[in-house]
């Protein structure tokens, strides 16, 4: 039911606008090159659409920056243990965005 959905009004869009994204990491290092691959999906409960997208990354993270700035997922599912880097991006963008962390 839509009225269980937590809803803060003010935050400029509309409960049916919220995604839920799973992230998964591989971390690549050879050398003094790292190399990260994710995974990640997003879901829209309201109407059901999934985005996936799988790519490379470097050590500052800028193609998952990307991706979750521009889906702005409510909530997100991660895995146990994450790279530092990771961690520290998706804590910045929670904190930034939602004045508090759901991990």
């Amino acid at each position: 039911m839509i009225d269980d959905i937590d809803f803060e009004p003010g935050e400029g869009s509309s409960p049916s606008a919220k995604y839920l994204m799973a992230i998964y990491e591989t971390l690549k290092v050879s050398g003094d090159d790292e190399k990260v691959s994710f995974g990640i999906v997003a879901v829209q409960p309201s109407t059901g659409d999934i985005i996936y997208d799988e790519f490379e990354d470097g050590r500052f993270r800028s193609e998952l920056e990307t991706r979750i700035l521009h889906l702005q997922p409510s909530e997100f599912l991660l895995p146990p243990i994450l790279s530092k880097p990771t961690e520290k991006l998706i804590s910045f963008i929670c904190e930034r965005r939602y004045d508090k962390l759901f991990l």
